[in-house]
């Protein structure tokens, strides 16, 4: 038996909102919420197929998973525009929008990491920036319906369909469950760039860096894989979750292309006027037993090439955030954040917002940060632009929420993927400094390709990095 809905209730705020749009001359949002049945997000999102569009966020500090289908709204980047102007175009919709209900409407989205670097095939659905409202969206027990209203819309046929779309993705979620659709068949993968080759570029790299050119360059690779069916996505996602819980676990799923990964990164949570981010820099592998993961661990805080990597992600983030807080507490040692294959240095900070700051404001000031870019900022994004050759999407870049208070979070997109049927492409980059050595930059990106690719197919990764120790 399906779960009710109050048809009355949403019928008088669709209604409220065609007469707010006719009064107004200009469309504006009916946001509707209400209790409905606990959600899980990774069957909620594995039923999401029938939809053009999907979204999945969960992250186990911030609460229950989200997830949404569908589009009310989208905002997307003018040439010219700013992350800023896109915040304030999403708080005129929502000063005009009929909300009812206990929840806050979320705009879910991300922007490309160079929005001068042009577009590339592979990245064709997803546009230099893209927010979207979805039409349905669940977390916990609660439900949003979200739709466009002018004065010319039939709130009755509209009604009827919000509830079709509702009880279709209900009635699917009801039924076979993710560990039951099938992984991609037969993957292969290769990668994009020889291994000597893309050794060649780090050593450019350390030789610019040694000129005092820039202090510090991260150089990404990507491998691609080829199945001979489609991937699924909810099987990747219920991987990366199983195996990376303390992750943020993100999907954005734009026609028959989604961007989904397992990042440890978070770039700023806002909420209530505190502010979070977080430094991670400087990597080593986890050990193969505990008393050579504790020899790494204690290997990784003595190094002076990590630390020193570290320390200039701090220092910019506490440069770049000085202007946004009242204060702003940093911690003088980085701790040790341990993952599945890797562990990295990590200084959690936490501040205190001045009055007013747009979300947006902070996000835009602190990407990429050195941990994704490097330093002098400019000059590191300049290098990369010249010798990468790759075009790096949505990997690396911001991607999260904002709702309709201004609070809101977003984390960098690392240990990600691009897929799209039957083909997949996986990224992982590595921070080049003084001190750098190629081919041990080469075996760090092996491993932090180890979380996508496993996901992707167990196993998938063992060939890649097999393949990096023999060139060792």
């Amino acid at each position: 038996m399906s779960p009710f809905i109050d048809r009355t209730a949403l019928l008088d705020c669709l209604e409220q909102a065609r007469q707010r749009a006719t009064d107004q001359q200009r469309p504006v949002l009916a946001c509707f919420s209400c209790r409905w049945p606990a959600c899980d997000g990774l069957r909620a999102f594995a039923a999401a197929w029938g939809f053009t569009q999907a979204v999945l966020w969960q992250f186990a500090e911030s609460g229950p998973a989200m997830v949404g289908v569908g589009r009310a709204l989208e905002l997307g980047l003018q040439q010219d525009q700013s992350l800023v102007e896109l915040q304030q175009a999403w708080q005129r919709w929502m000063a005009e929008a009929v909300i009812v209900g206990p929840q806050r409407p979320r705009l879910f989205g991300g922007r490309t990491f160079d929005r001068e670097n042009p577009c590339s095939e592979q990245w064709r659905a997803f546009t230099e920036a893209a927010f979207v409202l979805p039409r349905l969206s669940r977390q916990g027990e609660h439900l949003l319906l979200a739709s466009q209203i002018d004065e010319q819309t039939d709130c009755q046929a509209l009604c009827q369909e919000l509830l079709d779309d509702l009880y279709y993705w209900w009635e699917t979620e009801q039924g076979r469950p993710v560990t039951t659709l099938q992984p991609g068949r037969n993957p292969r993968v290769r990668e994009s760039l020889p291994a000597e080759e893309w050794k060649a570029r780090v050593k450019r790299a350390l030789a610019d860096i040694e000129s005092r050119q820039l202090h510090k360059v991260v150089l990404a690779r990507e491998v691609r894989i080829q199945a001979d069916t489609p991937f699924s996505l909810p099987r990747i996602l219920q991987a990366l979750a199983q195996g990376n819980p303390g992750a943020y676990l993100f999907a954005f799923r734009r026609g028959d292309s989604c961007f989904l990964g397992a990042t440890p990164e978070r770039l700023v949570l806002q909420q209530a006027g505190q502010l979070r981010t977080t430094a991670l820099a400087g990597s080593i592998p986890r050990g193969t037993c505990a008393q050579s993961d504790r020899a790494n661990h204690d290997r990784l805080l003595a190094s002076a090439k990590d630390r020193h990597e570290h320390a200039l992600v701090v220092e910019t983030l506490r440069s770049d955030l000085r202007r946004f807080t009242a204060e702003l507490q940093v911690p003088e040692v980085p701790v040790v954040h341990r993952l599945k294959h890797i562990q990295h240095l990590m200084t959690p900070i936490h501040g205190r917002l001045l009055p007013e700051v747009p979300l947006l404001a902070v996000v835009e000031a602190l990407h990429p940060t050195p941990a994704v870019g490097g330093l002098d900022r400019q000059a590191a994004i300049r290098w990369i632009r010249r010798h990468e050759s790759l075009h790096r999407g949505w990997y690396a870049a911001p991607v999260g929420w904002l709702d309709s208070e201004g609070d809101g979070e977003f984390a960098v997109a690392l240990r990600s993927a691009l897929v799209r049927g039957e083909q997949a492409w996986a990224f992982a980059g590595c921070g080049l400094v003084a001190g750098s050595e190629p081919e041990l930059e080469y075996r760090e990106t092996c491993v932090k390709l180890r979380t996508m690719l496993d996901a992707l197919a167990p196993g998938l990764s063992e060939n890649l990095v097999e393949a990096s120790r023999l060139q060792a």
